[in-house]
């Protein structure tokens, strides 16, 4: 899958495990995307400040993560080594040593999100499946606040938008929203419409510091773009590494349940990484 940069941005998450729960006919809807199209000062002002507090100014292409990660799913379960990859805002892979379960997402030679998976929760399984179109517009690098939608929330086509201070997780924050847009002349003009909900991300700033704390978004059936399925990612314990803020301990909460925790014991920030990781 080639990077180009960033045209629409990017490319999908929707992690493995929320696939065992795409069921779920009951889950929560998160709060209806705003229809404006233009951002407001604030949240660009929000945004670039937590950027400037994790990278210190410094430009991030790519991250490699490893450590150890625990993913559960009902009565199953599985730990062991994990590596998170991701080059810029586009490109992402997810490799779970004990489940053998992967993920990887990209841009398609048109410059469209396009991502697979392989694997499913206590199975052997090495098909790659193609992941739906409508499941390929929230954050890549849902590990990596730097290069998640923060990072380009003042570029065209997205739109950010401030919510107000707010208490997460017992922690006071400022909660940004973020979306893209598609113009009539874009590759994904036929969708326009329900894009800012497919891509809306809600960002939880700590007050105090302008580090991220949690990443919220929508995964949906891959049969159903309509059905919602709440997402939920926290980050906690920021190392500096190369001048670079990283969250050594990340989860993931479907449907509120935690499905994914894990925890770093070594990152590797603009190591080079090619596009061929991430085909």
């Amino acid at each position: 899958m080639a990077n180009s940069g960033f045209s629409l941005m990017k490319t999908a998450h929707i992690f493995i495990l929320a696939l065992a729960f795409s069921g779920l006919a009951n889950a929560q809807t998160a709060a209806t995307t705003a229809t404006t199209t233009t951002s407001d000062a604030q949240a660009l002002g929000l945004a670039a400040q937590a950027v400037q507090t994790m990278t210190n100014g410094v430009a991030v292409s790519d991250v490699t993560l490893t450590g150890t990660a625990t993913q559960t799913a009902g009565s199953w379960n599985a730990s062991g080594a994990a590596t998170f990859k991701a080059k810029g805002y586009a490109e992402s892979r997810a490799d779970f040593a004990a489940s053998s379960q992967s993920e990887i997402h990209g841009l398609d030679a048109s410059g469209n999100p396009a991502g697979v998976w392989i694997g499913s929760p206590g199975k052997t399984d090495s098909t790659r499946h193609t992941m739906a179109l409508h499941n390929s517009f929230s954050d890549a690098a849902w590990f990596f606040p730097a290069l998640t939608s923060l990072g380009v929330a003042s570029q065209a086509g997205v739109v950010a938008k401030y919510i107000g201070s707010e208490t997460h997780e017992g922690v006071a924050v400022q909660h940004v929203r973020l979306w893209h847009t598609a113009n009539s002349s874009s590759s994904l003009a036929a969708i326009a419409n329900v894009l800012p909900r497919l891509s809306t991300m809600d960002v939880y700033l700590d007050a105090t510091s302008s580090l991220p704390v949690a990443l919220a978004f929508n995964a949906h059936s891959d049969k159903d773009m309509n059905m919602d399925i709440p997402i939920e990612v926290r980050y906690s314990d920021y190392q500096e590494v190369n001048g670079i803020k990283v969250p050594f301990h990340v989860q993931k909460y479907l449907n509120h349940v935690l499905v994914m925790d894990f925890t770093a014991s070594q990152a590797s920030i603009n190591s080079g990484l090619t596009d061929a990781e991430f085909n």
